[in-house]
């Protein structure tokens, strides 16, 4: 009887190590995360298919605005406002500080909307004014629930459907948004 010792070194202690190293690595690759890329944050969706931001920030930092894992994208519950829109419950979230971009003036406000009792594709609304903490005291106009509302109202026009999976819906209203120079 072969004596295999007990430290997992031996020949099939290292090759049971080995594949339990592989098919660790390989649920961590599936797993959802977020990979920080030249061009901005990308939602890494899975291993083979990527949602890139289209933030002209380079990322609008919504990695503080999503909890990201077990599956689905949620925004942060922290932070979060309820708004009732046509009858329909959504939280909605405003990042508390602003990205680098965002707090030199230089790329707009952007907002989260989701269906509140089960999350499925977000609404991330780009506005057409700096954030109100932007470090250089550009004025903003505050968002309030009624830009939200109308925001929301316009996204389903245009097709969101809060309760389908999918990726992030992305709604631009940043014309007429001059960046600081």
């Amino acid at each position: 009887m072969a004596h295999t010792p007990s430290n997992g070194v031996g020949a099939s202690g290292a090759s049971d190590r080995a594949d339990h190293l592989r098919s660790w690595a390989a649920g961590r690759e599936s797993d959802y995360r977020l990979r920080s890329g030249l061009n901005g944050r990308e939602l890494a969706l899975n291993e083979t298919e990527t949602e890139p931001e289209t933030e002209t920030d380079g990322g609008a930092g919504l990695a503080s605005i999503f909890a990201v894992g077990g599956g689905a994208m949620a925004l942060v519950r922290k932070g979060s406002r309820r708004i009732v829109v046509d009858g329909t419950v959504y939280r909605w979230r405003l990042r508390g500080r602003p990205t680098y971009f965002q707090g030199l003036a230089w790329s707009p406000c952007t907002f989260a909307v989701e269906y509140a009792e089960t999350p499925g594709m977000t609404l991330v609304v780009t506005t057409n004014q700096p954030h109100p903490s932007n470090w250089i005291g550009r004025e903003a106009d505050p968002v309030l629930p009624s830009v939200v509302a109308a925001a929301v109202r316009l996204a389903l026009r245009e097709g969101w459907t809060p309760l389908a999976p999918g990726p992030v819906f992305h709604l631009d209203q940043s014309i007429g948004f001059t960046p600081s120079l």
